[in-house]
């Protein structure tokens, strides 16, 4: 999906732990270099938006990992990884090669 801006919603992943009190509290996070972000929205339910706009032509995929950590001791956690691949829109108008013909 190319967007034109941010907060675009890509993916919205649900998370568990059986455990009770801290050792079932759990947080999801995603590495801090992509152009993507956790929001909670609902108990045990995040969304995956973007932060600004995907352009197929400079970049055509992600490879995110997230991971699930639970505020228990010893802290456990687990990780998923997805791939987000970028279509392409027609936002480009075709040109010609040159700017003069003879």
């Amino acid at each position: 999906m190319e967007t034109r801006e941010g907060k675009q919603r890509v993916l919205k992943p649900s998370v568990s732990d059986l455990d009770s009190g801290d050792n079932g509290r759990m947080v999801c996070s995603i590495q801090d270099d992509l152009p993507f972000f956790l929001n909670p929205s609902v108990e045990n339910f995040y969304t995956l938006l973007t932060n600004t706009a995907l352009d197929q032509e400079t970049r055509s995929g992600y490879n995110i990992t997230i991971t699930v950590s639970d505020m228990g001791t010893p802290r456990l956690k687990t990780e998923h990884n997805i791939t987000v691949q970028v279509s392409d829109v027609n936002d480009n108008a075709p040109a010609f090669s040159q700017t003069s013909y003879t």
